[in-house]
């Protein structure tokens, strides 16, 4: 049941099931969309690092399709995840290597902005990732999990812009950015 990969019961059952359905060609359209009208039109090559927020139980399959195929496709790429769903569940991943193995190098917890920001520094810098706060990762097959740092105050938040979103392509009644949530 991909429903309930992060709940309790059986998860090595549900990631089992994950790792099939992101990788089959027949359930799962995600492959052939991505294949034809995301990866081949993005420049790789010009990024180092992709970010995937997986905010619902829902973006678990396309999400993670998507990072395994840029895993894969694209070694150089460091894939960090991030997002609700694996946020409330983080404390189910210390064995979960194959998550990080298939899917991604990393994942943030929690609040993201700061995490992210020094994960992006390091990354640039090449320097260890075990001081960047929030940050859940695989060290010689073993989860590491870095402590938490405390959120911004939303007076410390910088406000998002949005003069390049091309908001007339999205499929929604009226326009929508909920960009606090």
């Amino acid at each position: 049941d991909l429903d309930s990969f992060f709940m309790q019961g059986n998860p090595e059952e549900n990631l089992s099931g994950i790792l099939s359905a992101t990788e089959d060609k027949v359930r799962n359209p995600f492959l052939l969309m991505f294949d034809e009208y995301l990866t081949p039109k993005i420049p790789w090559d010009d990024y180092r690092v992709v970010g995937l927020s997986i905010i619902h139980i829902g973006q678990v399959i396309p999400g993670l399709t998507l990072a395994r195929q840029l895993r894969q496709r694209y070694p150089h790429l460091h894939i960090v995840i991030g997002g609700s769903v694996f946020n409330r569940h983080a404390d189910l991943l210390d064995d979960k290597q194959e998550l990080f193995k298939q899917f991604f190098h990393s994942l943030i917890v929690s609040e993201g902005e700061q995490p992210l920001d020094q994960l992006l520094s390091h990354l640039k810098e090449n320097k260890p990732l075990n001081t960047v706060p929030n940050l859940i990762y695989l060290e010689e097959n073993k989860v590491i999990r870095n402590p938490k740092s405390e959120a911004l105050p939303y007076d410390q938040l910088v406000c998002p812009t949005f003069d390049q979103l091309p908001l007339e392509k999205y499929l929604m009644p009226y326009p929508v950015l909920p960009y606090m949530s």
